[in-house]
Order: structure tokens, then C-alpha cells, then sequence
């Protein structure tokens, strides 16, 4: 009523302004879970590309350092082969000038000739000085060891007569020979 009666007087009710919806805050995009999760993992996924293209290349390259290796293995087997069988071929050489015919033969081919004569000599202790040879001790060669036995000396007294046969033998004054060979070659 209280309104009916304004109006009746004349006087006009204020008009109301439409009513405004309060103010929103601006809109932004709220991230699921399923988008923070995938944000989390790139540090991840970027950290296993690495490590899975790291450890191919480590492959790749402990596989050339290997066929590298195998290269030379060949290589150096190979070397070890031809040395071997030139080895074996110099073997062969040094069994066939060692053989006592082929001294032979080679002795004929240089103009030697076997002895008509063969005579004995007497076997004379060198561990001593001569007696009678008139050369001074001081100005001889060193004396020999011996090659004579205990019986050796009787044997060489009966020599001095006469009665004794003896032969000569050539006594080498080297080193033997160091012998490097693998197997038998005689």
C-alpha cells in the first residue's frame, strides 16, 4: 500500500538500475594432473634419450676399437706365419750345409783333395812347457788345457817311442753355438 499511495501522490518511484552480475576474475586455464605430471617427466625423458644414445655410441665405439684390434691380430698373425716358414727354410739350409757330404763335396769343389798319406802324430801334454823346444816360456802362447786322461801321460811317453798310434784332432777354440731352434733338425 505504502507504494500505491506514492504513486498516488504523484510522485514517481525511482526506477532501479538492471541488476549487473558481480565482477568475475579473469579466466585462466587450470591444469589437470595429467598435465602437471607430463610437465614433470620432460627432465626425465630428456635425461633417458641421453642416456639411451650415450650408451649406443659407447657400443659403437668399444665395437671399432675391437675390429681395430682383430685388424692388427690378423696382421701381426700373418707376419708370424711367413717368419715361421722362412725360419723353417733356413732350418732346412743349415741341416743340409752341416751334413758331412756336403762338406765333402764342397771341399772337392774348392780344389781339395783327400790325403794320400795319413800320418800320426804323437799326443804332447800342452799343460807344460817343452824342454827342448829353445823358446822362452814368457814369449809362448798360453798353454792349452790338456785333453789327456790320467793314463794320458804313459801314453804320451810311449808315443815319443814310437810304439803308440795316435790320431789329430782339431779343437775348435769358440763358443759352442747357442742353439734357438725349435725342433730337431739333424
Amino acid at each position: 500500500m505504502a507504494v500505491t499511495a506514492a504513486t498516488a501522490r504523484g510522485a514517481v518511484a525511482p526506477r532501479r538500475a538492471p541488476a549487473r552480475p558481480p565482477r568475475r576474475a579473469p579466466l585462466r586455464l587450470v591444469q589437470t594432473g595429467a598435465r602437471r605430471r607430463r610437465g614433470r617427466g620432460r627432465p626425465a625423458l630428456v635425461v633417458a634419450v641421453v642416456l639411451v644414445v650415450g650408451s649406443l655410441l659407447a657400443v659403437v665405439g668399444a665395437h671399432a676399437y675391437l675390429t681395430q684390434g682383430q685388424v692388427r691380430l690378423t696382421r701381426l698373425q700373418q707376419i708370424l706365419q711367413s717368419e715361421r716358414s722362412t725360419q723353417r727354410a733356413l732350418e732346412l739350409r743349415v741341416a743340409e750345409l752341416e751334413n758331412p757330404a756336403s762338406i765333402v763335396a764342397r771341399a772337392q769343389q774348392q780344389g781339395m783333395v783327400p790325403p794320400t798319406k795319413v800320418s800320426d802324430l804323437p799326443q804332447v801334454d800342452l799343460s807344460a812347457p817343452s824342454a827342448g823346444s829353445g823358446a822362452s816360456s814368457a814369449g809362448s802362447a798360453p798353454a792349452a788345457p790338456s785333453a789327456t786322461t790320467g793314463s794320458g801321460t804313459a801314453a804320451s811317453k810311449a808315443a815319443g817311442s814310437g810304439s803308440a798310434r795316435h790320431t789329430t784332432t782339431t779343437h775348435r777354440r769358440s763358443a759352442p753355438r747357442p742353439s734357438s731352434r725349435s725342433g730337431p733338425s739333424r
